[in-house]
């Protein structure tokens, strides 16, 4: 009898367009490593001070800031990223790239860099770096926005004592946890009420929008991002600011 049901179910699904999920896991087990990402990495980089050569060639490196593993291609120079699956089945991880200079904020003003993920990743945190302090009272704002222009998650207003007291990694909880899903374009974007701390970023990155303000919902005030914006159409300058070096983390 159960048997019929479910065909009767196929069937009723297959008319109506439904798409049924496939049966059994679809996702990697927990802690498997499932691909690896190549990432565009300006200069020699190094991890923990060893640096990606022939002579680390597949060398499995851990960096102990961000507990992220990397294994060296020493015919390029090139780290690449493991991604490694939680039990929910999303990615733990997602890196935008990796620093190598910084870039300021613009006081009361919304700055926007797109983005597509190669995975898919639950997140409830994000790691970035700071490359010029602002031990102080100013507050500043950094998060995610979707193709619509609708905040999906940030950090809020956060004291510099707090998002920037010093220069290196920090990591923060955003307000509520946000999903990315693989493949669609997304919008890292930073305000804050004042011009002082400057966020690290990968330079010799593309980006179409480039640190661009979106065409409405610029505005800030109390160093916190509007909850929608209109994004403005990718231009591909010339000049390149580079992307934002950030983590998505679970």
């Amino acid at each position: 009898m159960k048997a019929v049901v479910r065909v009767v179910a196929l069937v009723i699904a297959s008319f109506l367009g439904v798409v049924c999920p496939a049966q059994g896991p679809s996702t990697p087990p927990y802690g498997q490593v499932f691909q690896p990402i190549t990432l565009y990495l300006a200069g020699t980089p190094a991890i923990n001070g060893v640096a990606c050569s022939p002579a680390n060639n597949a060398q499995v490196i851990v960096d102990t800031t961000t507990s992220l593993g990397w294994t060296c291609d020493g015919s390029t120079g090139v780290f690449q990223w493991n991604v490694r699956y939680t039990a929910s089945g999303y990615a733990s991880y997602w890196v935008s790239g990796t620093n190598d200079s910084s870039i300021g904020f613009g006081a009361n003003a919304t700055q926007m860099w797109d983005f597509v993920p190669t995975v898919s990743v639950s997140s409830t945190k994000i790691t970035y770096s700071i490359g010029v302090a602002d031990n102080s009272g100013n507050l500043y704002d950094i998060g995610i926005y979707n193709s619509a222009g609708t905040l999906i998650c940030h950090i809020g207003a956060t004291a510099g004592t707090t998002f920037a007291p010093s220069t290196g990694n920090k990591t923060l909880n955003f307000l509520a946890p946000c999903i990315l899903i693989a493949g669609k374009t997304y919008y890292y974007a930073q305000t804050g009420n004042a011009a002082v701390a400057q966020i690290s970023k990968a330079t010799n990155v593309f980006t179409g929008l480039n640190g661009a303000a979106p065409t409405s919902g610029s505005t800030t005030s109390g160093g916190v991002l509007n909850s929608s914006v209109t994004v403005a159409s990718p231009t591909w300058p010339n000049t390149v600011n580079g992307m934002i070096a950030f983590v998505l983390r679970n």
